[in-house]
């Protein structure tokens, strides 16, 4: 069973393990899910058809106006929500608003994009650079392992993604996330498939790396976590051959979540 969209452009603010207390920004449709890929552990579920009912860049300033009417205490302002942020036709617009709105307001607040990396080609370095932290997403080393996991909707290929991350990080400093799972015959951890991401990563030469594994709802059945142990042996290994900084996020135990 998939988690529930949120309904609102401003929501939060989330206790985040990677951000703190994060309060998203929703700059999607709040009805549907609007994504580029259709990963295999998406806690929102498959992505279904949608009609590009992107939210309207006027709603979005207000939204955020009015959260800074009578703020609480966050961490970061983050471009996230249901589905892929940068697809939105006026990802920069909404960008600089933002941001302009975060300067009056809570300039010492930064301002965080979790992406999918799809849409990865067509981003300017001139919006990237109003971004203070650019998390993008690369959960494996090849194509075939690329079409497997993430299935993308969109036309690109791994190839593509990679060479927008080099170009990237070759002007900023930017955060890969992996995600590390199991799924029925094939994993995306161990052996030819390590191997690949940990050349892939010394490619791209992002200036930190986070890894973790599903603790939510998945999309497909047949998807499992591995074990935290495991992510720690993942870590180290992969701090030693890349020499990047890497933190893994463990998952915590169900009953310590729901404070059995």
């Amino acid at each position: 069973m998939s988690l529930p969209l949120k309904n609102s452009i401003i929501y939060g603010p989330v206790k985040s393990k990677r951000l703190s207390r994060s309060l998203g920004i929703n700059i999607i449709s709040s009805s549907e899910k609007i994504c580029s890929f259709n990963c295999i552990y998406c806690q929102y579920g498959l992505t279904k058809k949608f009609n590009n009912a992107f939210i309207p860049v006027k709603e979005v300033e207000e939204a955020l106006i009015n959260f800074f009417k009578s703020p609480q205490k966050i961490d970061y302002l983050t471009f996230s929500g249901n589905g892929e942020p940068t697809l939105h036709p006026e990802f920069e617009t909404i960008v600089k608003i933002v941001k302009k709105i975060r300067d009056k307001f809570a300039p010492q607040i930064p301002i965080a994009l979790l992406s999918n990396s799809s849409n990865i080609l067509n981003l300017s370095l001139e919006t990237l650079k109003m971004i203070d932290v650019k998390i993008f997403k690369l959960d494996c080393g090849n194509e075939e392992l690329f079409l497997l996991i993430n299935r993308p909707l969109v036309k690109i290929t791994f190839k593509d993604i990679v060479k927008g991350l080099k170009k990237i990080a070759q002007r900023f400093p930017i955060t890969i996330q992996t995600m590390f799972i199991d799924f029925k015959e094939k994993n995306n951890y161990e052996g030819e498939a390590l191997r690949d991401y940990i050349k892939v990563i010394k490619e791209i030469k992002p200036a930190f790396i986070q890894i973790y594994s599903c603790d939510r709802p998945v999309a497909i059945n047949g998807v499992k976590p591995i074990s935290n142990e495991k992510l720690k042996e993942l870590a180290d290994l992969i701090n030693k051959k890349t020499k990047i900084l890497l933190r893994a996020y463990l998952n915590v135990p169900l009953e310590v979540r729901l404070g059995v």
